[in-house]
């Protein structure tokens, strides 16, 4: 033992040395028919240390085979999961292309179907996050021939609210909901009148209208739109009696009232720049007995 450690290193490279020498046997016998005794002695010896040898290179290549084919798959994925990634981005902006243009044309015949005003959109670009129902910016201003208390509607024609103050490429809007703001208003199906304002409330949207006489025949869910009394063409609807009450002191009434307008999803909107013809009134129900009496 202690000769084998001494002479270690020339140990090893015998070993090696029989096994180079096994291989060559090995690769330059495939031409002949048979080895040398001397050969075959060497080939006899070191073909089980040939065959570790052999089995441990195959299994290192496969290992390393597995790590290449493992970095690969895993490059694939993220490649598909980036495509995948994109996919869903243009998939979603198609869609926000779909709505506009839906939209856009939703818009365009609106403004053409209408005949009683002359009509210019805006859209809504910043608005409070802490006061909802307060005053609103929209892109449109004095370059667009914007003017200051101009009526605000929305796409489906229901009042929002006025123009409350004018730059060269934006307006402030102050809502029908914002408690400053001032309406006048009307019952369609009593002709009675009152002033209309915001309520603030941190669950609700919603009205009041005031300066009702006390005999107003106001009820729940009937109709509101402007009187024509002030800076708002007539005729506009506003949106619907949810309660009545009487009001201070008694001696007037008074009707909470649910715009129709939505100001939650409020992205577009249309400007009124003039009056083109007055909208036609609808008849009270007292008026039409009487026209159908007369005949």
């Amino acid at each position: 033992m202690r000769w084998m450690w001494r002479n270690r290193y020339l140990l090893v490279i015998v070993i090696v040395f029989a096994i180079l020498m096994s291989v060559v046997i090995k690769h330059t016998g495939i031409e002949r028919e048979r080895f040398s005794k001397v050969e075959q002695v060497i080939s006899t010896i070191f073909r089980p240390v040939e065959n570790v040898l052999t089995d441990a290179t195959e299994a290192v290549k496969n290992s390393f085979d597995g790590m290449v084919s493992l970095l690969n798959t895993h490059k694939e994925n993220k490649v598909l999961e980036e495509r995948m990634q994109d996919y869903e981005a243009l998939s979603h902006k198609l869609k926000e292309v779909q709505l506009e243009n839906n939209e856009l044309r939703q818009m365009a015949e609106l403004k053409a179907n209408n005949e009683n005003f002359d009509l210019m959109v805006a859209e809504v670009i910043n608005r409070s996050p802490s006061n909802w129902q307060g005053s609103f910016i929209i892109n449109k201003g004095i370059k667009n021939g914007i003017e200051k208390d101009m009526t605000v509607v929305s796409l489906g024609m229901e009042l929002v609210g006025r123009v409350f103050s004018v730059g060269d490429r934006y307006a402030v809007v102050l809502p029908l909901i914002d408690q400053y703001s001032r309406v006048g208003g009307r019952i369609e199906e009593t002709r009675e009148t009152g002033v209309i304002r915001g309520v603030a409330s941190n669950t609700k949207i919603q009205c009041i209208m005031e300066r009702l006489p006390r005999s107003a025949k106001v009820k729940k869910g009937q109709t509101v739109t402007t009187s024509g009394l002030g800076i708002f063409p007539k005729g506009i609807i506003i949106g619907e009696v949810s309660s009545v009450k009487n009001g201070l002191q008694g001696i007037s009434t008074e009707a909470m009232i649910k715009p129709y307008a939505d100001f939650n999803t409020l992205e577009k909107v249309f400007l009124i720049k003039r009056v083109l013809k007055e909208i036609p009134e609808i008849p009270s129900p007292e008026e039409m007995s009487e026209s159908i009496g007369g005949q």
